[in-house]
């Protein structure tokens, strides 16, 4: 980062050095200063497809989703063969509940980089939204026959099986997701909902424990209340 700072220091007109240093803050995950620095680069360089795709790849975690979806757009404006742009276009329309519009995002970006599996979990969490957990299912089996170490895309497996009672198999991916990211409340929550359904409530209970141990809300997953826990 300093180094990058530096440059910008030196030529603050350059849109190359803020991009640089927007790449520095994103890999840190520090979202907000790196939206900053995207921003900066496109007011230097409107025309550049790469900036308005970095400023909404910025944008979307920190769920500023009409800004994210508009650079999104800017960027397939300028080139429609990146498959980024359209994933991040999904990103913001699944943040604004405009699904239909994020499946088919999801869609382009899977048809121009096949090979990529975050397209295509992605997609499987779009379509779980809608409830079509088969075609979710079959996203994510595609996702993992890709790469099977990303525990978010057991995870969305893991709703898709719950949405369709394959609720052994529903719980296998909730226990795979808690077992590559054990700090991520998200799957012991989700694998206690599962259990619960299961009338395993004892199971279900350390699950939901261990999620609220690591910050998440009571008021935030429905199993809480279902097992009783504030």
């Amino acid at each position: 980062i300093e180094q990058a700072s530096t440059a910008v220091k030196l030529d603050d007109k350059n849109s190359d050095a803020d991009n640089e240093l927007g790449i520095c803050y994103d890999s840190l995950g520090n979202h907000t200063e790196a939206a900053a620095q995207f921003r900066r680069a496109v007011e230097l360089d409107p025309k550049n497809a790469v900036l308005h795709g970095n400023l909404a790849s910025a944008l979307n975690p920190l769920e500023q989703f009409q800004e994210a979806l508009d650079q999104a757009q800017q960027a397939i404006k300028v080139n429609d063969k990146e498959p980024l742009f359209f994933n991040e276009l999904g990103v913001a329309s699944s943040g604004l509940g405009k699904t239909s519009d994020a499946e088919q995002a999801y869609r382009k970006a899977i048809e121009l980089a096949p090979s990529r599996p975050l397209y295509h979990s992605n997609l499987g969490s779009c379509l779980n939204k809608q409830e079509r957990y088969e075609e979710a299912s079959k996203a994510c089996l595609e996702a993992l026959r890709l790469d099977d170490s990303r525990p978010t895309t057991h995870n969305i497996l893991g709703v898709a099986y719950d949405g369709l009672l394959r609720l052994s198999d529903g719980e296998q991916q909730f226990r795979r997701a808690a077992e590559l990211d054990p700090k991520k409340a998200l799957y012991h929550a989700n694998l206690a909902g599962n259990l619960q359904k299961q009338n395993r409530l004892s199971e279900a209970t350390t699950e939901a424990r261990a999620a609220r141990d690591l910050g998440m809300g009571v008021d935030s997953h429905w199993v809480f209340k279902a097992l009783g826990i504030t």
